[in-house]
């Protein structure tokens, strides 16, 4: 693997340095993750710091252009109906590019140089290839949820359950989840298909990725720690990553999402629509701390983190009374506290219906969980 480009492209910000003069290579920018970023997320950070690059150095950002054309391409982003075209295109480049300055190489003969640049073209290929598995494992993503086979690991409805698999990532397992780890886990790769809500903490390794299946996204992570949700049935899908860096893919979609800290992926199970959204700082520490803090919170923000804390449904659509704010710390109190303190003050009650949590009228009989 190269060097880190990002690293290193301003120290290049030199006075004495030509303002046209192109020092980066296609074999440089393929093999740089911070350049793959560039290309494929809206990471403003690095857009800025590449940006910035080109503006100074405009001979590089021909170089970056012939780059980014096979990036995506090998990621699909470039219609199938026109990838020969490109393929064909990029042979001439090298072609082209690599001998036209070469004295000594265009006196050898003709068949040789053709050999050569082949050659060169198809090592090219390889580099990229090599450095986007981690951006395109699970690229088919929903598809491959049915294909996870090994053993199967189950919480009831009112039970939550930590494992360590054997490369030591820690999945924490809440109430009516299932987690399925693949029985060639941790040989040539890394991969689980969850049902549920499951909390997950990746042990770290660069040579095999751990991959998450749900039934509505695929999440990819080197080490990292992030929640996936998607209980069967349920309206909504998703995953919070809570720190590190993961890539997850959607049936909707053809290019992943790229997730930072205190983002999270919302997919709609119907119409498979995603969408970011982002946690508040502090509530983001509050979590990883599992600490449970409502401040002036509304009904909407409440069900959200008690979906999240304690892993479970709960849908409002049955109850339209307007409910009030709830201030106060909740971190050592039960569900079934919290809950009838949500029925106390909004003078309704609560119960389980298909697995979910429902308010009602007050004058209801409820059926109460204890978790």
């Amino acid at each position: 693997m190269s060097r880190n480009i990002l690293s290193v492209a301003l120290s290049y910000i030199q006075p004495d340095r030509p303002m046209n003069k192109s020092n980066l290579t296609v074999e440089d920018l393929l093999a740089d993750p911070s350049f793959i970023d560039y290309c494929l997320t809206n990471n403003s950070a690095e857009i800025n710091l590449w940006d910035l690059h080109f503006q100074r150095y405009p001979g590089d950002r021909i170089t970056c252009l012939e780059a980014k054309k096979i990036l995506l391409l090998l990621t699909a982003e470039i219609p199938e109906e026109i990838i020969a075209d490109k393929l064909e295109s990029f042979k001439k480049l090298f072609y082209q590019t690599n001998f036209s300055s070469d004295a000594s190489t265009k006196r050898g003969p003709k068949k040789l140089r053709l050999f050569i640049a082949t050659g060169i073209a198809a090592s090219l290929m390889f580099i990229a290839i090599s450095v986007l598995f981690f951006f395109k494992t699970g690229q088919t993503s929903a598809a491959s949820f049915s294909k996870i086979k090994g053993q199967c690991i189950a919480t009831s409805p009112t039970d939550r359950n930590t494992i360590t698999l054997s490369d030591g990532t820690v999945a924490i397992l809440y109430p009516d989840s299932k987690l399925i780890i693949s029985d060639d886990y941790n040989k040539d790769d890394r991969k689980v298909a969850i049902t549920g809500q499951v909390y997950l903490k990746i042990f770290k390794n660069k040579q095999k990725p751990f991959v998450v299946y749900s039934r509505h996204s695929t999440t990819t992570a080197i080490g990292t720690v992030f929640y996936v949700r998607d209980f069967q049935g349920s309206k909504e899908s998703s995953v919070l990553l809570i720190n590190g860096k993961v890539k997850v893919n959607t049936p909707a979609r053809h290019t992943a999402e790229f997730l930072e800290p205190g983002t999270s992926l919302v997919i709609d199970n119907h119409t498979l629509k995603s969408e970011k959204k982002t946690i508040d700082k502090m509530e983001l520490e509050e979590l990883a701390d599992q600490r449970l803090v409502f401040r002036n919170a509304v009904m909407e923000n409440i069900v959200d983190k008690l979906e999240l804390f304690y892993g479970v449904e709960i849908d409002l659509s049955t109850c339209k009374c307007q409910f009030k704010n709830i201030t106060g710390d909740y971190s050592e109190q039960s569900l079934t506290t919290i809950l009838n303190t949500i029925s106390f003050i909004n003078r309704v009650t609560w119960t389980i219906r298909n697995h979910r949590i429902v308010f009602v009228p007050a004058d209801r009989p409820n059926n109460q969980v204890t978790k």
